[in-house]
């Protein structure tokens, strides 16, 4: 019995997850340099680091390619459904 008086004495004013003020700073950082590691990484391919998705997308994206009927930026794995469906010249297939 003494050992669960001595559990319930001993808790800390705070509440049990909560962080100090620090740590939580801490935490914010981390937490809002991830989403701008995030924003550098391109969704398609996983390259980290890129100063401008746009860019990387058009010339370097390698999941990438320019449809050469419509232009349009397409995915590799959805060449097929483009070329039956989306492309304007999708009728010539």
């Amino acid at each position: 019995m003494d050992q669960n008086n001595n559990k319930k004495g001993n808790q800390s004013p705070t509440k049990r997850g909560s962080l100090s003020p620090e740590k939580e700073k801490v935490k914010k950082t981390k937490i809002t340099k991830k989403n701008e590691d995030w924003k550098k990484t391109c969704q398609f391919c996983g390259t980290k680091n890129i100063k401008s998705l746009d860019e990387h997308f058009i010339t370097e994206c390698l999941s990438l390619f320019s449809c050469k009927y419509c232009e349009q930026l397409v995915e590799i794995q959805d060449m097929k459904n483009h070329y039956r469906g989306e492309c304007v010249a999708s009728k010539n297939f």
